[in-house]
């Protein structure tokens, strides 16, 4: 125990300030979440110094994330029935509304299945189909996820803590979206880094995959993510300009949680 108090020591004084507000850490935030990876065993360095009141922020909310993250993986061997059943049951017990709808009729999942291109297999019908609907209220959830995420990777990558003034713009993307890789054609190019975070002794294989671009000069940062076969997060970071003056940009002051 006191080994492990004293390597927070070190860290905290190394990174004094909130990676999401810039107020006085005291806390340190795995980001992503380390329920998000198999077995709660998440890469090492994306430990980020975080205040008491931005950690407590985020749990609920990336319990949920983590929780449609595995059940989305096509990884058949994504989590364990024992991890898989401690996150339904954080749910349950915390969010229930933001569970997913699996109640459909047949037509429902027939509509559904069309839009994102799910043909059943041989011998299988829609009436049968692994389809559930998200309920709209969990974009609010993958949101808060994707802009905390954002924000520790321009921490990690350019030195420093995202200004409040900037904007973020996020967006995921289903793994099997049908249209997924022409929508990353004019991304992925822009990207001059690739990571491959990992953990010393300990495969976590490529539950997470990101590329990522940063511009010191215009104070531009972009990413892209890849969790496992489960879905992509793209998210920018920007000085307010032409460019990002429309409402898929907010900007970061509104992520804030207000002092009481």
């Amino acid at each position: 125990m006191g080994a492990s108090k004293n390597k927070k020591q070190r860290f905290l004084l190394a990174h004094p300030n909130c990676y999401f507000c810039g107020g006085i850490a005291t806390t340190i935030d795995h980001v992503p979440s380390r329920q998000c990876f198999k077995d709660g065993i998440g890469p090492e360095s994306y430990e980020f110094p975080a205040c008491a009141r931005c950690n407590n922020a985020a749990g609920r909310m990336e319990q949920v994330v983590a929780l449609y993250m595995h059940l989305s993986n096509h990884e058949q061997s994504s989590l364990s029935s024992d991890q898989l059943n401690k996150l339904v049951s954080g749910v349950i017990n915390n969010d229930a509304d933001l569970l997913p709808n699996t109640n459909l009729g047949t037509n429902k999942k027939r509509k559904l299945a069309r839009a994102w291109g799910y043909v059943p297999p041989e011998g299988e019908t829609y009436a049968d189909a692994p389809i559930a609907e998200l309920p709209k209220e969990n974009r609010r959830a993958f949101e808060l996820f994707e802009r905390r995420l954002t924000c520790a990777f321009y921490y990690k990558h350019a030195g420093k803590i995202l200004p409040n003034g900037h904007v973020i713009r996020t967006e995921h993307i289903a793994y099997m979206h049908p249209n997924a890789e022409e929508l990353f054609e004019g991304i992925v190019p822009m990207l001059t880094n690739t990571e491959r975070p990992s953990r010393q002794n300990q495969s976590i294989g490529d539950q997470l995959i990101y590329g990522w671009r940063y511009d010191n000069t215009e104070d531009f940062f972009l990413m892209l993510a890849q969790f496992g076969k489960s879905f992509f997060i793209i998210g920018t970071a920007a000085i307010p300009n032409s460019e990002t003056d429309d409402e898929s940009y907010r900007l970061h002051s509104d992520d804030l949680v207000p002092s009481v």
